[in-house]
């Protein structure tokens, strides 16, 4: 179960996740965060008019009793039609600071393909994203476990006559291992 508190201990007078407590009353709780909770400033609490403060929520309270590089997040995919009022609000709310690009001959790096940085955290849009939600992975806290010998095993080549081609295969027995899920984020609409 991954509901608060299941395995026992306590968290402070403070609502989870803010606060502190014990690291068993969470540690298989991700955080789960709804754009259109009646405790944002926006007046009409949609994504467009949240997302930002959402986001921003999701990227501090994460860490919850852990401020650790490995337990930060790294990336944000969100279903492509929360990353164009993503990106329609972080225009409007935000200042772009550039300076030259490290090593570069005075040249200035104004942006990134499908890529914006918010709150240090890169922030993009995947296809196959359920509509509406968005999720926040640190990548220090997934593991590729190898069910084998090696990553990748290829076969071939074989060679077909009959459209005059090389074919190969190459397959992998692998799974992703996630070492705690209290270090990831959910951002959907619940109420």
């Amino acid at each position: 179960s991954t509901a608060l508190g299941n395995y026992g201990c306590a968290w402070s007078a403070t609502t989870w996740p803010e606060g502190t407590g014990d690291a068993h009353y969470d540690f298989f709780s991700p955080l789960i965060v709804d754009y259109t909770d009646t405790a944002w400033n926006a007046s009409t609490k949609t994504w467009p008019n949240t997302c930002i403060e959402a986001l921003r929520y999701g990227i501090l309270n994460v860490q919850k009793n852990s401020n650790t590089k490995d337990t930060q997040l790294d990336v944000i995919m969100l279903a492509n039609g929360l990353y164009r009022p993503f990106l329609d609000k972080l225009q409007l709310e935000e200042n772009l600071h550039v300076s030259p690009s490290e090593g570069s001959s005075g040249l200035w790096k104004l942006g990134f393909r499908n890529v914006q940085n918010f709150d240090g955290v890169d922030v993009t849009w995947e296809y196959g994203i359920p509509a509406a939600v968005g999720y926040g992975l640190p990548i220090d806290q997934i593991e590729l476990m190898v069910l084998g010998g090696e990553l990748f095993v290829s076969k071939g080549p074989d060679y077909n006559i009959a459209d005059d081609s090389y074919r190969f295969v190459v397959q992998t027995f692998s799974n992703l291992k996630f070492v705690s899920v209290r270090s990831f984020v959910k951002w959907m609409s619940i109420t």
